[in-house]
């Protein structure tokens, strides 16, 4: 199979990775993007050190008071911005996923970018429903006497490492899971 690739630059775009929503490069070496259908790097992502690791940890604990405060309503109008976003980068998206992962864009599209369109949606749009408290009934005579309810609380701070098959999808869906729970997240991608 011939695959169109235009020719790799000189030097390889460099991805950073973001702490408290600036991008910072890793002190632990680059590691390149390599498209399986060529065989060729197209990116280098730089790489954190356990320092700046801890660092993206740190500055997620500090943002969790504020976040875990903001209603369902306010959470959920985040994820629909990220949808808007997302909807409006779909095609670049797309087209790094099929490069990354050497599959159609077409597949890309998808299993990866419409998919996670709908889960932003439904997360943003049910959350309330999904995540209120609710009665547990007991059927036990000795437990007839108590009331005991399933609560739903942030706990703080996510750590989401996800796979490397559906890399957008499986990242985004988690991530905005744990988001719209009232939870922040540090995403370790494969």
């Amino acid at each position: 199979m011939t695959v169109a690739e235009p020719v790799a630059p000189a030097v390889l775009p460099l991805a950073h990775s973001w702490i408290a929503n600036q991008p910072v490069e890793g002190r632990a070496g680059r590691r390149p993007a390599v498209n399986p259908a060529s065989g060729r790097a197209f990116a280098e992502a730089s790489l954190l050190d356990a320092e700046q690791a801890l660092s993206a940890v740190a500055a997620a604990s500090a943002a969790f008071p504020a976040w875990s405060r903001r209603s369902f309503r306010e959470r959920g109008e985040v994820l629909l911005r990220v949808r808007d976003l997302v909807l409006a980068q779909a095609e670049d998206i797309a087209a790094l996923i099929a490069r990354e992962q050497g599959k159609p864009a077409a597949e890309a599209h998808l299993v990866e970018v419409f998919p996670s369109l709908e889960a932003l949606a439904h997360l943003a749009h049910h959350a309330e429903e999904l995540l209120r408290d609710d009665a547990v009934e007991s059927h036990s005579l000795l437990l007839a006497h108590k009331d005991a309810r399933l609560v739903y609380a942030p706990l703080g701070v996510v750590l989401a490492v996800t796979p490397w098959n559906y890399p957008f999808s499986i990242s985004l869906t988690g991530v905005a899971a744990a988001l719209i729970a009232g939870n922040t997240v540090v995403l370790k991608p494969a």
